[in-house]
């Protein structure tokens, strides 16, 4: 007999199966958004904790040294790298997926490491003050030569891996992610608040979102969740930007659209890979934003079929950054899928199947299911719309 529980996490919804449940069906409600669960048979529960529930991303930063100093521009960066890590993850949890990001290379004090050295003219340091953001000849060259020398510039095979250096902020591209030391130092610059931990947590989550597969919300990333998207908005302007949208796809302001569009217009508005960026603070509004509501479900939003996008990634191209895959299982899919999420599986046996164990998620979309036998642990969750009911036999 299977045993089932949910796993312990502050930052999920909680969702547990017991005695007293209807005999006849196991009800998964689309009031908790999400079901988390470790499902074992024939195991102790001792192993329980064996698997968390997550699919972890794993990813490097490596500061590049200044070859004038030896030393990096910027004070505290370790700090707030780090607390980036945890500030990304409280996005990622409202996407209710289960995918989150952990640094890796990390040395024994917690500290990211640096490449590079005083007088480095050949080496990493050669790219100190390079770009490498806008010049896609300079990206390759400084990919070719890192893979060529992976030790030396701390090019990770199973992570994203990403530099910073005294360039011009972000940017995704050539299989890496480059980010600058002006994002760390980033304080009052372009209106933006002086606590700029999250600043940079956006920042970072949006190249990520580029290296898993997303576009930008603009002129129309394809997603049938999101509007295109005009990006002609001004500033932080939350009017603006919603009549600016509503005007460009429906010729009228926000006001007069209808609920369905309206919820469109705001998944482009308060979209992680958009420019609106409405998560910033605007001194211009004297808007602060409280915490609750910067890291809530409304603002930094990744939908439903970006998500999609983003987990095909995580299975195939980039599948050597993470700990696990996710199938998708649709109810009212046809036969012959093979768990994409163009293609589910219709049933939850095949889901199961796919799976090898542990890290792995099977994910259901709405829909009523057939129980089956489960003999591994493995994570089930529920896609965000809907509910799902599997039938106990």
């Amino acid at each position: 007999m299977a045993v089932i529980w949910p796993v312990t996490n502050s930052t999920e919804k909680q969702f547990s199966l017991n005695r007293g449940a209807s005999r006849k069906q196991f009800p998964i409600r689309n009031f908790i958004r999400c079901l988390v669960l470790i499902v074992l048979a024939g195991l102790p529960l001792r192993q329980a904790s064996a698997a968390d529930g997550f699919i972890w991303l794993n990813v490097s930063v490596k500061m590049i040294v200044d070859p004038a100093t030896g030393q990096i521009p910027t004070t505290n960066s370790d700090a707030l790298l780090n607390e980036s890590f945890g500030l990304m993850n409280r996005w990622l949890a409202n996407t209710w997926r289960g995918y989150r990001v952990r640094a890796a290379d990390l040395d024994t004090s917690g500290n990211f490491k640096r490449i590079g050295s005083l007088n480095d003219t050949t080496g990493p340091g050669k790219w100190y003050a390079i770009d490498l953001k806008y010049n896609v000849t300079n990206r390759q060259q400084f990919v070719t030569q890192a893979q060529a020398n992976k030790t030396q510039f701390g090019w990770n095979d199973y992570a994203i891996n990403i530099y910073i250096n005294n360039g011009d902020y972000s940017s995704e591209g050539e299989g890496f992610i480059i980010s600058a030391y002006n994002l760390l130092l980033d304080d009052l610059v372009k209106g933006r608040s002086g606590a700029f931990g999250y600043q940079v947590a956006g920042n970072l989550l949006h190249e990520i979102g580029h290296f898993m597969g997303l576009g930008h919300t603009f002129p129309d990333d394809g997603f049938t969740d999101t509007a295109p998207d005009p990006n002609t908005a001004p500033g932080r302007n939350e009017t603006a930007i919603r009549n600016s949208i509503a005007l460009t796809n429906w010729s009228m302001n926000y006001s007069s659209l209808t609920t369905d569009r309206k919820i469109l217009v705001d998944n482009t508005a308060n979209n992680a890979m958009s420019y609106y960026q409405l998560f910033y603070d605007d001194p211009a509004q004297s808007k602060v934003l409280t915490d609750a509501e910067r890291y809530g479900p409304t603002r930094f939003v990744i939908t439903e079929r970006q998500m999609d996008w983003w987990t095909d990634y995580a299975n195939g191209n980039n599948s050597n950054v993470t700990t696990g895959v996710t199938k998708f299982v649709d109810a009212a899919a046809a036969s012959g899928g093979n768990g994409t999420s163009a293609a589910p599986f219709n049933t939850l046996a095949a889901g199961v199947t796919a799976v090898t164990g542990g890290a792995d998620i099977v994910l259901l979309r709405p829909g009523t299911y057939s129980a089956t036998t489960l003999t591994k642990p493995l994570t089930i969750r529920v896609s965000r719309p809907g509910a799902a009911v599997i039938i106990r036999p």
